[in-house]
């Protein structure tokens, strides 16, 4: 009997201290916000992600277009050997 008069006079003074309170309101907002920060982060890789593509295809293009550049000087070059 003794030990349940002293469980429930521990359990009473931790009710009164705020042991048992609940955080629910801030346990919610810390996982809103580590969403929001995945999100941002998500958002900024993508926008670089983006922009190193369109880097990727600029250069791309100008590669296509030493290539023909490289390929009509290759032509004059040989035109030239055949005249010698």
């Amino acid at each position: 009997m003794h030990q349940t008069v002293s469980t429930l006079e521990t359990i009473g003074n931790s009710i009164e201290n705020g042991l048992f309170d609940s955080n629910a309101n801030e346990t919610n907002d810390k996982p809103k916000q580590a969403i929001y920060l995945i999100a941002e982060q998500l958002k900024t890789s993508m926008n670089e992600a983006d922009f190193i593509r369109s880097r990727l295809e600029l250069k791309e293009e100008e590669l296509l277009d030493l290539k023909k550049m490289f390929k009509l000087k290759h032509d004059e070059l040989s035109e030239l050997n055949i005249r010698l």
